[in-house]
């Protein structure tokens, strides 16, 4: 298990000060920006120890008055996103591994 994952959606101009604010929350051990479409930021906050950290990410952004689109848990889908923006798709190119 890589941990639990607070995915949020947050507008283009707030993101990256909430990201700054999310550092500082106790249990997010790091902050990955995945994605920006349509004037909209897709933030991951990290758990540092596996525990639940939606309750503390959302009222940090709450309390910073950020703009949230949509917040929720994924687990285990870090080491994908990581894996994505270090080596890419291992199915581009029109061969699949297996």
């Amino acid at each position: 298990d890589a941990g639990i994952v607070v995915q949020a959606y947050l507008r283009d101009a707030e993101a990256q000060a909430a990201a700054e604010l999310l550092k500082s929350v106790v249990g997010v051990s790091r902050i990955v920006t995945v994605a920006e479409v349509e004037q909209v930021t897709e933030l991951l906050a990290v758990s540092a120890d596996g525990k639940t950290i939606l309750g503390p990410v959302r009222d940090a952004l709450s309390v910073g008055d950020f703009g949230v689109e949509e917040i929720f848990v994924e687990r285990g889908r870090l080491e994908d996103v990581f894996r994505q923006l270090t080596i890419g798709n291992p199915n581009q190119g029109g061969q699949a591994r297996a």
